[in-house]
């Protein structure tokens, strides 16, 4: 039999932190999610998450992009990728044309429809950005995204 309680499970203050404040990973999950969460809201119409769209990006600012490429640049398993890019593909967003020099590797490139649509979340992301970040001076956005940079650069597994 569960155990009842007469305490109303709405809390009236909110939970202690203390012991977690100080760890890296608490604040770049907590920050991760609500991003993420505001970018889901934001993109809900095209179904898209945030790795999909970086996707979109890294393909459309680089000429010759493989798969591996996106694994290496990304972090992510090729098992992993698929699972990211077969929507996009599905959707009509990127193609794939075979690689003259290594016929193993195909080159992945937007399609028009991928274009229009990533300069579209462009468009929306900049003010969910600057949405976020209305309590930071442009001194502090500069200083939070350099140190983010080096963060990752310091610790990317490749």
């Amino acid at each position: 039999m569960p155990r009842t309680t007469t305490r109303s499970t709405a809390r009236r203050e909110p939970l202690d932190t203390s012991l977690v404040n100080s760890r890296l990973g608490y604040h770049l999950t907590s920050a991760h999610l609500m991003a993420r969460k505001r970018f889901l809201e934001a993109t809900n119409e095209w179904d898209i998450t945030p790795a999909q769209y970086a996707i979109l990006c890294l393909i459309e600012a680089n000429t010759f992009v493989t798969q591996a490429d996106l694994c290496s640049t990304m972090n992510i398993l090729r098992p992993n990728m698929v699972t990211l890019m077969s929507p996009l593909e599905a959707k009509e967003l990127i193609k794939r044309s075979e690689f003259a020099h290594d016929r193993r590797n195909m080159l992945l490139s937007l399609t028009v429809k991928g274009k229009k649509l990533r300069k579209k979340i462009e468009g929306l992301l900049e003010a969910l950005e600057a949405e976020l970040m209305e309590d930071f001076s442009e001194e502090e956005k500069k200083t939070f995204f350099a140190l983010l940079e080096r963060f990752h650069a310091g610790n990317h597994a490749g």
